[in-house]
């Protein structure tokens, strides 16, 4: 099925209801409709059909999801990358594909300067030109029928080899990630959502809700304005926010003190962890809204979803206590398994599989199966390391640690690359940084072992004079440190800002000496 069949039929139900806003122009989803139908007319022409695979250079706008719809109408394959991922990756992720067009906005096409790649693409096509011919030419309305299996979305991730893993999102994966989504996100017939994740954009477009483009780009978080984003929301009287961390705590500090976020009555928050010392900022500039904390990741989106209100005094003091990052019950629609030892295969039998699971509150790496997690990757590329085929499933590794207690809640432990061994203990990162934040209120610590030396570094308030030095002495001493470092500023992921730059923290303690 063509995933573009449901956005249709959506778009035909809501008729006159908006589809977009952005900045002072509206879309209503007939109309968008139409336009996505115009730009596939224009496609068709230029040669595009299905089985191309397309690389799509525009950034959060309208016009990025009339091009996404148009292109899957006619079974093509749209391939995104991150310009800021750098050039050497972003020419390894080239490599990957074959690729028959290049469609962008004006700038983007600077990038062929720099890129080799982008110059040996057949077809170039800027997004101002086809829109401006689409206006000449009528909407033919066809969707081209797909098997489930059809390839729709093509983006790129890290791989421990230092080669890109393509992630193929199916038209039927991104189906049942909407279907999930949509059980879960508790949806309003009203709902005005600001869109910062276009996986929450394309449920809205399903969904039938309305859709707020920021004015603000959000491709660097840390030059975000909070202020200006602030006015945009109780402007066009945003009702929800499915946002990163970084992105939900910048607004919540800037409004902290008002009523300026009161329009929000649910706040989703995911692509990164959130400790309990968060919340409390969180509740103060959310004042109005519900507070749902997901946990999931590339491969997998949802895999687990709190509601704040669960986190009870029994849970935080659990948390406090270096049991593990608290993320609630993982979502119906997901199996959910703690796997143990050094004998996992990508290939292996139902029983030597069950054999690894880990016991209630056991450690163990978390692996998840259900119809919205990734099967495989483009080529096979990081099945290897990633992926467990049985009989009855194919799971997914996600490389986190973690457990389950007897009630069925998953609690994080980091990634299983930053745990270490020391003796008979082993020090998990979530365990240490979530009792250090909540305990002594810094707003991120990174726990890792580097040069033989047990390491955990403290981000400074911004406020506030930080950590005294006895504290940092009995932190050392408690979990055996070799360094308490203090930094001003922990680096952190491109993408939502949320998660810990290993490889740049690295560097910037040998660069400190």
């Amino acid at each position: 099925m063509n995933l573009v069949e449901i956005l249709e039929k959506t778009a035909l139900d809501k008729g006159t209801y908006l589809a977009f806003i952005e900045k002072k122009e509206t879309l209503d989803y007939s109309t968008f409709l139409e336009r996505a139908g115009k730009v596939a007319t224009v496609l068709k022409s230029e040669g595009i059909q299905k089985g191309d695979q397309i690389l799509l250079l525009e950034p959060i706008s309208t016009r990025l999801y009339l091009f996404l719809v148009a292109l899957w109408s006619l079974g093509a394959t749209v391939v995104i990358f991150d310009p800021s991922a750098g050039r050497a990756h972003i020419e390894k992720c080239l490599t990957r594909v074959e690729l028959k067009a290049f469609i962008g906005m004006r700038k983007a096409m600077l990038l062929k300067c720099i890129l080799p790649s982008l110059r040996r693409i057949p077809k170039t096509l800027t997004v101002d030109r086809l829109l401006k011919q689409s206006e000449k030419v009528a909407a033919e309305g066809y969707v081209e029928p797909l098997e489930d299996e059809a390839p729709a979305l093509i983006t790129f991730t890290s791989g421990s080899t230092n080669i890109p893993k393509a992630i193929v999102r199916t038209h039927y994966f991104l189906i049942k990630q909407y279907e999930v989504l949509d059980q879960t996100m508790d949806y309003q017939e009203d709902d005005i959502d600001l869109a910062t994740m276009p996986v929450f954009t394309l449920a809205n477009l399903a969904k039938g809700i309305t859709t707020v483009i920021p004015d603000d780009s959000f491709s660097d978080i840390s030059k975000l304005n909070a202020r200006r984003l602030i006015q945009q929301i109780k402007k066009q009287h945003i009702t929800r926010l499915s946002s990163s961390p970084t992105v939900a705590l910048l607004l919540a500090e800037a409004a902290k003190e008002t009523d300026d976020l009161a329009s929000i009555r649910r706040l989703n928050i995911g692509g990164g962890p959130i400790f309990p010392n968060m919340l409390p900022v969180l509740k103060q500039g959310f004042k109005a809204a519900a507070i749902t904390i997901v946990y999931g990741s590339s491969e997998a989106e949802p895999i687990s979803e709190l509601d704040s209100t669960q986190l009870t005094e029994d849970i935080l003091n659990q948390m406090k206590q270096g049991k593990g990052l608290f993320v609630g019950k993982p979502v119906n629609a997901v199996t959910c398994q703690l796997v143990k030892g050094s004998k996992l295969k990508s290939q292996m039998t139902e029983e030597e599989l069950t054999a690894t699971f880990c016991k209630i509150n056991e450690p163990g790496e978390i692996i998840v199966t259900g119809e919205h997690v990734l099967k495989t990757y483009l080529q096979g590329i990081g099945d290897e390391e990633n992926k467990i085929k049985t009989s009855r499933a194919i799971w997914h590794r996600t490389g986190d640690l973690g457990c389950l207690d007897e009630s069925g809640n998953l609690w994080l432990l980091g990634r299983a690359m930053a745990t270490t061994k020391r003796e008979a203990h082993t020090l998990y990162p979530f365990a240490i940084e979530c009792e250090v934040c909540v305990h002594y209120n810094v707003p991120r610590a990174a726990y890792l072992f580097h040069k033989g030396k047990h390491l955990l570094i403290i981000e400074e308030p911004q406020e506030g004079v930080g950590l005294k030095v006895e504290d940092k002495a009995y932190i050392k001493e408690k979990y055996q440190l070799g360094e308490v470092i203090t930094l001003k500023q922990i680096p952190l992921d491109t993408r939502h800002r949320a998660k810990v730059e290993y490889g740049k923290l690295i560097k910037l303690i040998e660069k400190i000496g």
